[in-house]
């Protein structure tokens, strides 16, 4: 079953085409952690990793949780992710001793109201921002 979703992963088109939400998540909720790790890599998985990141519905560890997203932002298109700015309020509440939320502000760009916002509220959290915007290069 899953070597379907990985034939298609590199036929972004194709895949949206011949597999509805349905399954996608279906494929999502029954593969390996190391599935996964492949799956975000596409695009079409993106609303799985940021429902998983939301809701923990398969509770994945927070180490399994940063993986996710690192290999999600070693995408080749992840400068052109929608709904980026979702996933920059989600890593807002993570862990200070984390270190995916300043990859994530530094890869993951956003619109500037989004990331002021940010800023905004991890500053009050702790007193210093410790993250870098995105500089587009």
């Amino acid at each position: 079953m899953f070597g379907n979703v990985l034939t298609w992963a590199t036929g972004q088109a194709l895949a949206g085409m011949l597999v509805g939400a349905q399954q996608r998540d279906n494929w999502w909720r029954e593969a390996t952690h190391l599935e996964r790790l492949g799956m975000v890599r596409n695009r079409e998985f993106q609303s799985c990793l940021l429902n998983e990141l939301k809701t923990n519905e398969l509770g994945l560890s927070r180490e399994q949780q940063e993986e996710l997203v690192r290999a999600f932002l070693a995408r080749s298109d992840v400068a052109d992710t929608r709904d980026s700015d979702e996933l920059w309020s989600l890593m807002a509440a993570w862990p200070e001793e984390s270190d995916v939320p300043p990859l994530v502000y530094r890869f993951l760009p956003v619109n500037d109201e989004t990331a002021a916002g940010i800023y905004k509220q991890r500053e009050n959290r702790n007193g210093a921002v410790r993250f870098y915007r995105w500089s587009g290069t």
